[in-house]
């Protein structure tokens, strides 16, 4: 038997990588994909979702903003 199943998986907003684990799961709610992301690095800025690479902080305003999206 085959059914369809609805997976969550977090994305950049800026350059759409992929947040994967070591073991590069997909979770089943939304909010366990964010809560993980966040966990390995990840920040929310503006309610919009950066890896690593995408965000630096920024000593002026006291936190982090996103970087400039690549060309």
């Amino acid at each position: 038997m085959i059914r369809k199943v609805e997976m969550y998986q977090a994305l950049c907003d800026n350059c759409g990588k992929t947040c994967m684990n070591k073991e590069g799961f997909v979770w089943s709610e939304e909010r366990l994909a964010i809560e993980d992301a966040l966990y390995m690095g990840w920040q929310i800025i503006d309610d919009k979702l950066y890896c690593p690479n995408c965000f630096e902080y920024d000593y002026k305003i006291g936190g982090y903003k996103p970087k400039k999206k690549s060309v």
